[in-house]
Parts: structure tokens; C-alpha cells; sequence
């Protein structure tokens, strides 16, 4: 299942990409929230078509599920 993952960092800067799985998708995050702490705000992972909704956030405190990936 393809997904799309999203950071957003401090002054509502974001980056984006599709991952061909939800792991991959997570371990980009984890990436981004590791490479840069003091600015990291939010990640998230959407699933692909139809429905788009969201499957995990996380936060700087740690990943939330919205739905088992």
C-alpha cells in the first residue's frame, strides 16, 4: 500500500514524500525527527486512494496510532 508521509517543522515549514509502505514511511520521519529535534513539530502518514486518511502522527513526544498500519 503506498502512503504519503509529512513533516512539519517550526514556522509551518513542510516536506513530503510517497512511501511504497507505512515502515518505510515511518523510519523517514524518525529521520527527519532525529536529523532536526529543536525544529521538528509534527510527522504524519496518509494512506494512498481512496480514502486518504490518516494511519499514525507523531509528535515530539512519540508516535500515535490512528489505525493499525
Amino acid at each position: 500500500m503506498f502512503c504519503h508521509a509529512r513533516v512539519v517543522f517550526e514556522q509551518n515549514i513542510s516536506v513530503a514524500e510517497m512511501h511504497s509502505d507505512v515502515s518505510a514511511a515511518q523510519q523517514w520521519i524518525e529521520s527527519e525527527r532525529q536529523a532536526q529535534p529543536a525544529s521538528f513539530r509534527l510527522g504524519q502518514i496518509v494512506g494512498g486512494a481512496p480514502d486518504h486518511q490518516v494511519i499514525a502522527t507523531c509528535d515530539a513526544k512519540g508516535w500515535h496510532q490512528d489505525s493499525v498500519p
